[in-house]
């Protein structure tokens, strides 16, 4: 038999862990005994899939998601048809503030007429602060006449006293 010239095939170099963790020279290969092609699953229960079995992941579609984008919004309406905006009304608020020290256990009362009030009894005004009594409404009269009264028995001095709707009326009363 003759001898063909040529080279010899190479062998393709390869590697896995053999229990002593030597690599064997003669084959070029490291040995593992765990090494088995159908490995049951992880203690944690995944299995993990080779890099060359997984899609490739495309700049339009990122590798993350995986819910379908929602159809989209119905173009707006025609301006013809739609209604015109609603005016803001908080902006109208009156305020009433009275700045005055009454002592320990009096409350500051308003009587008057417009925005709910009576002059046969009045709303007690929130205290804010050791010298400040507030009363707010939201009431769509343009005038209000108001007297501040302790206790709701004691009036204060001098005229009746008038706010314009939306108006922040400070005053210091006296009793």
């Amino acid at each position: 038999m003759k001898k063909t010239q040529g080279t010899a095939p190479k062998k393709a170099v390869t590697e896995t862990a053999a229990p002593t963790g030597k690599i064997d020279r003669r084959s070029f290969t490291k040995k593992t005994a765990a090494a088995k092609p159908d490995a049951p699953p992880k203690a944690d229960g995944v299995k993990k899939t080779p890099p060359a079995a997984l899609p490739p992941a495309t700049a339009a579609t990122p590798a993350t998601a995986t819910k379908p984008l929602p159809p989209a919004a119905p173009p707006p309406k025609s301006p013809a048809r739609t209604a015109a905006p609603k005016k803001n009304t908080s902006a109208a608020v009156t305020t009433l503030v009275a700045i005055t020290d009454v002592g320990w256990g009096n409350k500051i009362f308003v009587r008057g007429e417009g925005a709910g009030l009576s002059w046969e009894y009045g709303i007690p005004l929130d205290n804010r602060s050791v010298n400040e009594w507030v009363w707010v409404t939201d009431a769509k009269t343009p005038l209000i006449t108001f007297k501040f009264v302790l206790n709701d028995i004691f009036w204060e001095q001098g005229e009746n006293r008038q706010a314009l709707l939306g108006e922040i009326y400070t005053a210091s009363p006296l009793f």
